[in-house]
């Protein structure tokens, strides 16, 4: 995201926090969101104690970007259009990348032999590696899903089905790991709470029939995955950012703080992040702030757990389940301009700041799903 995509999105997010203001709309007041509030104003004061100006502007748009989303997603209609727009923009692009690559002969079966990290083209569908690509396009996998999953009309979900389908080919040719891990949290959890009983059991019993299948022609290839490439040198960047912890463990060493480089492997490669998100918290912020944040996650996923008969938590459950365990494998820049983090963490703690526990409480099955967005 350039300069100019970045100046766009906070104008647009000071308009919607006028207009929020002037008709008076406000989140859910409950319990979640003083704990989210009370995570915000520890990362505010961690980056005003130690003099960064810079996460602190960051800090203020977070807080208006999940203050207009959890006014925003509080209207159903509102959200499935948005969603189905986003989707479909992903998953032509998705289709897009994958023919471009065939086109001029880049794609090939061999595992691993390529990984795609975009269309191609430059400026269009283009990522600094395969690994962001990846984890960038795994949500869309779990939109498309929700979308197919309560939806009434079939050819829509035919449409949703061949999305999920374009995007997940796509995913699979980034060889993302990270990404995949994600989304085999989307998809368990969708399944489990957001699909019927008969679709819930057809899946479950495919999933079971392609894992075993799976460990038996291509269980040279998981091998390969658990043992040769393992972590890839991770636990030598881990290992090295809590050397460095003794004396800063309370607050760490203030927000924004630059954790790399590291030299990594027998070829001292050079990299510049931890490529694990909690240990970037403690490093910044210290175990204030990772306790903090837990917290907050916890309180979300409880609530979203509850209100899982809802058709959005159950969206909202999959995205944060998901974003929370990828963090420990990628990511960075907890507090930065609009990135991965706001689609996996802040997006899903809107959504479910969005929620009333006592409100109306849409499922597949109700008018409120299968009615309410097509008059």
């Amino acid at each position: 995201m350039n300069n100019s995509s970045e100046s766009s999105l906070r104008v647009a997010l000071l308009l919607g926090f006028f207009t929020a203001v002037l008709s008076h709309r406000k989140p859910v007041m409950d319990l979640n969101l003083l704990i989210f509030l009370s995570f915000w104003i520890y990362l505010f004061l961690n980056a005003f104690f130690f003099g960064n100006a810079q996460m602190m502007r960051r800090l203020a748009v977070i807080l208006i970007f999940v203050y207009v989303s959890a006014i925003a997603l509080k209207d159903f209609c509102f959200c499935r259009k948005w969603i189905s727009i986003v989707t479909a923009a992903i998953a032509f692009c998705a289709l897009f990348s994958i023919v471009s690559h065939m086109v001029f002969g880049e794609l090939t079966l061999s595992y691993r032999l390529a990984a795609i990290s975009g269309s191609g083209f430059e400026n269009f569908a283009e990522f600094h590696n395969s690994v962001d690509a990846g984890t960038y396009y795994a949500p869309a996998l779990a939109f498309a899903i929700w979308l197919a999953l309560t939806e009434k009309k079939r050819i829509a979900i035919v449409g949703w089905a061949l999305c999920a389908f374009i995007i997940a080919v796509f995913l699979y040719f980034t060889y993302a790991r990270t990404a995949w891990l994600a989304c085999m949290a989307f998809v368990v959890i969708l399944f489990m709470f957001a699909a019927t009983p008969r679709v819930r059991n057809s899946v479950f019993w495919i999933m079971g029939i392609a894992i075993l299948l799976a460990m038996i022609f291509v269980s040279d290839v998981i091998l390969y995955e658990l043992t040769e490439r393992g972590l890839t040198f991770r636990d030598e960047i881990w290992s090295n950012v809590i050397s460095r912890l003794p004396g800063h463990w309370m607050f760490g060493y203030g927000a924004g703080a630059d954790t790399g480089p590291f030299s990594i492997g027998n070829e001292n490669q050079i990299v510049w992040h931890v490529h694990n998100l909690y240990l970037q918290i403690l490093y910044q912020f210290g175990l204030s702030g990772l306790i903090l944040m837990l917290i907050a996650s916890t309180a979300c996923l409880v609530k979203l757990f509850r209100l899982r008969s809802n058709a959005l938590a159950s969206l909202w459950l999959a995205i944060l389940s998901g974003g929370l365990l990828s963090m420990f494998f990628a990511m960075n820049n907890f507090v930065g301009s609009p990135n991965r983090i706001w689609i996996y963490f802040w997006l899903p703690v809107a959504g479910c700041l969005a929620l009333a526990e006592n409100g109306i409480i849409p499922t597949r099955s109700s008018p409120a799903v299968c009615s309410i967005c097509r008059k």
